[in-house]
């Protein structure tokens, strides 16, 4: 991250050059991703409802904001990052819960250095894991704990979208 360039390298080919935060928030596509451990890789389909581009993914509509280069009707790759996964509080409702509210249940929690780490699986999927990172308070106050069932947003603007 101290980096003005980065470049990944597989195979002896370059794959992908620029900036840290671009080559690792914003990877040209899956292979890519995988080899700067991107997490949250997932598969959802780009269609239109009431005449906005949406994900279909598991059943649920997810608003996207950056579409380029993609086709109506594509199966697509995304990411998010787990820092743009916002966790719903269950004391107090807040305005994020209108933004591609999705359910789950955590597996695993880790807790580093101020951070806790949430592995939940999507409500309507079998094993799909999603990651999160929320500060360490906010996991204390909200209680977290294996096998409870919490509320997320997923950001719009951070859904990176990427060909195969």
């Amino acid at each position: 991250m101290l980096a003005d360039m980065m470049c990944v390298i597989h195979q002896g080919k370059t794959l992908q050059q620029g900036e840290p935060e671009q080559v690792l928030y914003q990877p040209n596509n899956t292979n890519i991703a995988r080899q700067v451990d991107v997490r949250n890789i997932s598969t959802a389909e780009l269609v239109v409802d009431e005449e906005k581009l949406k994900l279909k993914w598991h059943g649920v509509l997810l608003d996207v904001k950056h579409t380029t280069g993609f086709s109506i009707g594509q199966m697509i790759h995304w990411t998010i990052a787990p820092a743009k996964i916002l966790l719903h509080q269950r004391v107090r409702p807040s305005r994020g819960e209108h933004e591609n509210p999705i359910k789950g249940v955590i597996k695993d929690l880790i807790t580093l250095k101020g951070i806790t780490t949430v592995l939940f699986t999507v409500e309507h999927t079998k094993d799909e894991l999603m990651q999160m990172d929320v500060p360490e308070h906010v996991a204390m106050r909200n209680e977290l704990a294996i096998g409870e069932t919490i509320a997320v947003s997923i950001l719009s603007e951070a859904i990176h979208l990427m060909h195969e």
